[in-house]
């Protein structure tokens, strides 16, 4: 049906005609979209490809294919689709950024001798779904990786942080079973056995026949090994015990070491009356008390570049100050936007600078850095379904 009325609209004149195809892409691109909604990547396939064969001059369709192909983890021929958009037309927004990606993953994910995935395959399409907007993807990709390589947990650190921020934020998108799963893997990632152990146990408990329990149990098998080498080198550190007292000795009564007035204690021995020392546990001293703001953010920024966690919390002590300068407020919003995770911080302080500070250069600059920010994966979806609705 689809042939003919096309053939049918072919007849109609040349101002007509054009009119048509447009409309006729615009109606496959909507369906298209549906389709995608409910995940139907081999119906959304058939349709656009079935679209191309009378239309193969149609860089949306193309571009709409490589889409649906991407979604669907044909990365060669999503590659295929995109290079043939991009011929059609060149200067397509983010078409460019998006072939980079997609051929990084393929030229750094090759296969084991078994046909298996390998570490480096996993380790590459978790780079490429985190810097795609598909965080969480990204992050149970790199699980795996860690589990066929340990080193791992060395070398990418940025991406263990990345897993701790996103799985404890409960406004990202991810089911209860996935969080106590991945936040559990990270915090062990991170050194973190406590919270790890705890995590896991109760994956363990409430989802048996979870995806990830056989690793889980794994996991916390390493935990409760790793405490009791801890207990067994602790336990050799220790002093011998004391003897045990003789009950045939006679008791000897211990020496009172409250101290008598002056007058009491000339020509005695000092040693009886001595005082020991109460212990008094240590105060933690706050370093950056007495510093005012400007103070702080001088030595926030002396740091910034090496660790800049710790920035952070010295930007963050110099805006509960009062009296922090928008300069103070920009920074810190600019160290969590250069942090993968931190994105919702970034725009939330930004937003703070245009509110504090309305009409002024600080605030016109903060708006243009949120229209620049990477958008987060839901954006990334409505950009997708709203490409396949647009009328073009």
């Amino acid at each position: 049906m689809k042939k003919m009325a096309l053939a049918a609209l072919l007849l109609i004149t040349s101002t007509q005609t054009g009119h048509c195809e447009v409309a006729q892409v615009s109606d496959v691109l909507k369906q298209t979209g549906e389709l995608m909604k409910q995940r139907k990547y081999t119906e959304a396939r058939e349709l656009v490809t079935e679209s191309l064969k009378n239309d193969e001059k149609s860089f949306n369709l193309w571009l709409a294919l490589g889409y649906v192909l991407e979604a669907d983890g044909q990365y060669e021929k999503a590659l295929e689709a995109f290079y043939r958009a991009r011929d059609l037309k060149a200067a397509l927004r983010g078409l460019q950024t998006r072939i980079s990606r997609l051929e990084n993953l393929l030229k750094n994910a090759p296969e084991s001798e078994n046909g298996a995935d390998s570490s480096s395959a996993y380790l590459a399409r978790a780079v490429y779904y985190v810097e795609s907007g598909n965080t969480k993807r990204g992050l149970i990709d790199f699980v795996k990786a860690v589990d066929l390589d340990r080193s791992l947990i060395g070398s990418q650190q940025k991406l263990i942080e990345l897993g701790l921020s996103f799985f404890s934020n409960p406004k990202n998108l991810f089911t209860l079973e996935e969080k106590t799963c991945y936040l559990g893997f990270y915090s062990f990632f991170a050194g973190d056995y406590e919270n790890a152990a705890r995590e896991l146990k109760e994956y363990v408990a409430k989802y048996p026949d979870g995806s990830e329990i056989k690793n889980a149990r794994s996991k916390l098998e390493e935990i409760a090994l790793l405490e009791e080498q801890l207990k067994s080198a602790s336990q050799q550190k220790k002093p011998a015990p004391k003897q045990a007292k003789d009950k045939t000795a006679p008791e000897v009564k211990p020496v009172v070491t409250v101290s008598p007035p002056a007058s009491l204690q000339q020509n005695v021995p000092e040693a009886v009356f001595e005082e020991k020392p109460a212990y008094v546990a240590p105060q933690v001293q706050d370093e950056y008390a007495a510093l005012d703001s400007a103070q702080l953010f001088s030595e926030a920024m002396a740091i910034a570049s090496e660790r800049p966690l710790k920035a952070i919390g010295i930007l963050g002590k110099a805006i509960k100050s009062g009296n922090a300068s928008p300069e103070v407020y920009g920074s810190l919003a600019d160290i969590y936007a250069s942090r993968k995770g931190f994105e919702k911080d970034a725009i939330s302080t930004y937003r703070e600078i245009m509110e504090k500070f309305p009409g002024t250069s600080a605030a016109a600059d903060a708006k243009q850095k949120i229209l620049k920010m990477s958008p987060s994966p839901e954006q990334r979806a409505r950009e997708v379904n709203e490409y396949f609705l647009n009328k073009q």
